[in-house]
């Protein structure tokens, strides 16, 4: 009896670590910098704004378009719409941006970029 309970004790601390191990495996987060290409405003979709910045990534995000979050689910409206903000003024100094994307939050398959950083 011990044994059986020794055993199902061992088979939960195994699964538990597996499932910790593959969840953290399949999101990943990281910088990705630019100069944005597009910008994108809708009502309903892909978070509310997004834009499009010429880079390379390892994210699993489709060609290159972030959302800015500008809904506010991912981040406060505020927030976002700084954000958005920067960005878009990054376009039009025509200057690269730097955006935090995190591919596990997304909006309509589009991953969320949740922080922004420009500079020279």
């Amino acid at each position: 009896m011990k044994m059986n309970i020794g055993k199902k004790y061992l088979q939960s601390v195994i699964l538990t670590c597996l499932l910790i191990i593959s969840s953290g495996a399949s999101a990943a987060a990281e910088w990705v910098s630019g100069k944005v290409l597009y910008l994108y405003t809708d009502s309903s979709l892909y978070g509310g704004c997004m834009v499009n910045i010429e880079s390379e990534t390892s994210l699993s995000c489709p060609q290159r378009w972030f959302s800015m979050g500008c809904a506010g689910d991912f981040l406060s409206k505020q927030e976002a719409s700084k954000n958005y903000d920067m960005a878009k003024m990054a376009f039009v100094m025509d200057i690269p941006v730097n955006v935090w994307v995190n591919d596990s939050l997304k909006y309509n398959g589009y991953c969320v970029a949740t922080g922004v950083y420009l500079g020279r």
